[in-house]
């Protein structure tokens, strides 16, 4: 999704579920969501140190 909406310089996405207009996303939404994934796997790794 993000490479889409860079690529495209799309801001913001519908999302379809059956056809019909589910919501929409923000390129905001897909940031925070990398953000956490990237916090998350940070302390992952973190956490794999410490008890090495």
């Amino acid at each position: 999704v993000m490479e889409i909406m860079t690529k495209g310089r799309f801001r913001h996405l519908p999302v379809e579920k059956d056809g019909m207009l589910d919501g929409i996303v923000s390129i905001g939404d897909v940031v925070k969501r990398r953000i956490e994934d990237v916090e998350r796997e940070a302390e992952e790794i973190r956490a794999y140190i410490a008890t090495a």
